[in-house]
């Protein structure tokens, strides 16, 4: 892994997904926009996951420098490695083993996962930075978790753990969210999450 060209690669992703909803602003075109806050999260959910598993293969930082592994597990087997991963947060009993498939990974991108796997690998900078980013890290999962399972439950954790913070009463879709600006800001939500997370990997660099 290269962490810079990860890093703008995500930009790029961040980029397109905000130049997208500008021009969508109406929330008309619902459909369209289900996809661009999926797109949204799942870029955010690979770029940690190429993070983490990075630490045991090794990996470039920003400066080029080549960094190498600080695992003692001798592997480059990606499912190797996140078993160990799971492992490391108390989600398996042994170090060692594969997974079988991609369901058995964690939510790479979630508040939750980023903090557990940073504290198991001894990641400081991270895991102290992580929680002034938390809001946004977990809103927009909610909110993309709401888009593809819409239900009395998703709807219920959006009304209770999201709209709070949002100068928004009410919705009618998941999405409307985007649309609206977090409370005391002039800033449109999905620019407040797309830079609260860039600026996030930014400081961590």
């Amino acid at each position: 892994m290269n962490l810079r060209k990860n890093y703008l690669s995500l930009y790029n992703s961040f980029e397109k997904c905000t130049f997208l909803l500008n021009k969508n602003e109406s929330c008309n075109n619902r459909f369209e926009i289900d996809g661009i806050i999926n797109y949204f999260w799942q870029a955010w959910n690979s770029y940690w996951r190429s993070y983490w598993i990075s630490k045991y293969t090794g990996y470039f930082d920003v400066n080029n420098s080549y960094q190498h592994r600080n695992s003692i597990l001798n592997t480059k087997n990606e499912k190797e490695i996140v078993y160990n991963i799971l492992y490391k947060i108390n989600k398996r009993k042994n170090p060692y083993g594969a997974i079988s498939a991609s369901f058995q990974e964690p939510t790479w991108g979630s508040f939750d996962s980023i903090l557990n796997i940073a504290i198991a690998l001894h990641e400081v900078k991270i895991s102290s930075l992580v929680g002034s980013y938390s809001n946004s890290i977990k809103h927009l999962q909610i909110t993309r978790n709401c888009t593809i399972h819409l239900n009395r439950a998703t709807m219920n954790d959006m009304y209770k753990k999201v709209i709070p913070y949002y100068s928004i009463a009410k919705i009618k879709w998941p999405t409307d969210i985007l649309f609206s600006t977090p409370l005391y800001s002039r800033v449109k939500t999905y620019n407040k999450w797309s830079n609260d997370l860039l600026g996030f990997l930014e400081n961590i660099m």
